[in-house]
């Protein structure tokens, strides 16, 4: 058991490299659309309107599966779906190979790719927190540093590609890329866990996709508490006292064990009560946890800028007379300052210096004070400090949503929160459109921006709402804990 345990502390690692190769694949090819639409303009001769449809059917596929992605998650474990989302995503790259016409594109390039991406991306992201409990901000955002590294390597890789064997051959080469998802997904193995009946000594060794050390929800809201050792003193006491507990219901009844994930999903009458239809999309989950509620409507206002700024920052910078080299330049810059941070930010939280809410609600202000000045700005140079800001913001936002919602909801429903998560990040593709048309009437790139800076207030604001409620909820329930261990006493 000891050398079971001992493998699998070295095999997370190996999740994490997976993690991050899906992250790298994915984000680097949702960025590499825009690469390839230049090449479909010319070869189908269709006007730029046409083909913003693909980014808008590959945003709301990915936005529509999401939420069943997460409860397949937690139904089917995350190997079956990852391999399922492999396949499908592989064979929509191929079939666009064959494309002759643009309803073709918007079917497999669209659609079915959309949706192969998404639902990958959810189960590396699902699977890291099965296997880390102690250090899941660092490993997270490590594995976060893929995307980074997508946005820098992709974007002009399929551009040499393109130049030496097309789009057709690009995308033969692109199925390649694509295969290592299948690597990725048999590696993905659920944990080992062990549970020991104390009546009969015995102990029963499972390995099901469960989330280790997590047997209730509860046992780490402490972790946000100003006096850290009072946290970690009470999270292992709920620990210890929710395993006992549960294993003198073992003992009492039938002397033999049963899966905590279980017992958890038992108890939890919402999930119970609902509809069939209510449990796969996840809508038990805005009825059992209010505060689920306040974060999603900052999810959506926030993803507004990550889906659509690549966009319109080069645009505003070609708009006020920068080359086209620079104003893709400010991108690169982009994605490097989100990997730095995105695995600088980990160790910050994983060592108690900052709860993860009040330093999600200060990156989101950095993230519209530096969009605000690219709106208005003509300075390249300035350009240059805002998106390092917007970058460096961005590399921690991301992955702090993940993290955020860990402690937001029940482990046992995390892979369906993460799949709401994922979905409304991708429902903010909609903006897209609204802000052509904007752009279209007006003329000037500046609206699009300020759209984008509406959001951002707005999304500050309802951070800050969440961090404060979310504070009360800890301060109440380590109270009423503390109460009734003194009742106890």
């Amino acid at each position: 058991m000891a050398t079971q345990r001992q493998a699998d502390y070295y095999w997370k690692w190996l999740i994490v490299f997976c993690a991050f190769y899906i992250q790298l694949y994915t984000l680097g090819a949702e960025v590499s659309r825009g690469v390839f639409t230049v090449e479909f303009l010319e070869y189908f001769g269709e006007g730029a309107s046409v083909f913003s449809w693909i980014f808008m059917f590959a945003g709301l596929g990915g936005a529509v599966t999401g939420p069943v992605a997460g409860y397949a998650i937690s139904k089917y474990g995350v190997r079956k779906v990852a391999l399922f989302s492999a396949t499908l995503h592989t064979l929509a790259i191929g079939l666009s190979v064959f494309a002759e016409s643009v309803p073709h594109l918007i079917v497999t390039f669209g659609i079915l790719n959309g949706i192969g991406l998404n639902i990958a991306y959810l189960s590396g992201v699902a699977m890291i927190p099965r296997y880390f409990n102690d250090w899941y901000a660092f490993a997270n955002g490590l594995a976060g540093t893929g995307a980074g590294c997508g946005m820098m390597v992709f974007p002009p890789l399929v551009v040499i590609l393109i130049e030496k064997y097309g789009w057709h051959g690009s995308l033969i080469i692109l199925t390649g890329f694509s295969a290592n998802l299948f690597v990725c997904a048999v590696v993905m193995k659920p944990p080992f866990t062990a549970t020991t009946t104390k009546a009969e000594g015995s102990t029963t060794v499972k390995t099901e996709d469960v989330h280790p050390k997590d047997n209730d929800m509860r046992s780490s809201v402490c972790e946000e508490s100003s006096n850290k050792d009072l946290g970690k003193e009470i999270r292992s006491e709920r620990v210890s006292l929710a395993v006992e507990s549960v294993s003198t219901d073992q003992d009492e009844r039938s002397g033999t064990p049963i899966d905590d994930s279980k017992v958890e999903s038992k108890k939890t009458s919402p999930m119970n009560k609902c509809s069939f239809i209510s449990r796969m999309l996840g809508w038990f989950i805005f009825v059992e946890y209010p505060l689920f509620r306040l974060y999603i409507l900052s999810v959506l206002s926030y993803s507004i800028n990550t889906m659509t700024n690549p966009i319109w920052i080069v645009v505003r910078a070609v708009d006020i007379g920068i080359p086209r080299i620079n104003a893709a330049t400010l991108l690169t810059c982009v994605g490097a300052c989100s990997m730095t941070s995105r695995l600088l930010h980990g160790w910050f939280i994983d060592r108690g210096f900052v709860s993860p809410f009040t330093l999600l609600t200060l990156m989101i202000a950095v993230s519209a004070v530096a969009n605000l000045v690219l709106t208005f700005t003509t300075s390249y140079a300035i350009m240059v400090v805002s998106c390092v800001f917007l970058g460096l913001s961005q590399g921690i936002n991301v992955p702090l949503y993940a993290l955020c919602a860990r402690h937001l909801v029940r482990p046992v429903h995390l892979p369906i929160a993460l799949g709401l998560l994922v979905a409304t990040e991708d429902f903010a593709c909609v903006m897209i459109p609204v802000q052509g048309k904007i752009f279209d009437v007006t003329e000037d790139s500046r609206h699009p921006l300020l759209l984008v800076d509406v959001f951002l207030i707005v999304c500050t604001i309802l951070s800050l709402m969440l961090c404060i409620l979310q504070r009360k909820r800890v301060r109440r329930d380590c109270h009423s804990y503390d109460t009734k261990e003194e009742e106890t006493h």
